[in-house]
């Protein structure tokens, strides 16, 4: 999900859903790509879109894993180092994953929901609550 807030800053719920950039209407087809850093392995994909990381945008990503019970690895990848990167439009971004926890975790799932309702009948489906971690730019830009 865009969040063009910077997620340190601001209190989560805020944002009006419908307010994403042109090509951020929905969700759809593109998804960002998050790898931890010095992972070796296949490229693990963190479902939701998007926004282009600049200028104190974040990104919002969350471990729906489709609905299955298990959180995808890509989640326990982020826990164990939580320096990333994001290919989103064909830009690669330096991250850094904080994952949610308490009351902040509890309000972005609220927007999560309005953003892409789909998440809840896939949490339901899964039995688990789905972790959330914000991705902040790190403005390293060594690739």
């Amino acid at each position: 999900m865009p969040d063009r807030r910077a997620p340190d800053n601001e209190t989560p719920g805020n944002e009006t859903p419908g307010n994403e950039a042109p090509g951020n209407e929905a969700p759809g087809n593109e998804t960002p790509d998050t790898r931890a850093a010095g992972r070796s392995g296949p490229r693990g994909t963190a479902r939701g879109r998007a926004a282009p990381g600049t200028g104190g945008e974040a990104f919002v990503v969350t471990g729906s894993n489709w609905g299955r019970p298990h959180d995808p690895a890509w989640a326990l990848n982020l826990r164990a180092c939580p320096d990333a990167r994001v290919l989103a439009r064909g830009r690669d971004v330096a991250v850094r994953a904080r994952e949610l926890t308490g009351l902040d975790r509890d309000a972005m799932w609220r927007r999560l929901l309005a953003f892409w309702p789909g998440y809840g009948m896939e949490r339901q489906q899964a039995g688990r609550d789905f972790p959330i971690f914000v991705l902040t730019p790190t403005g390293d830009r060594s690739r």
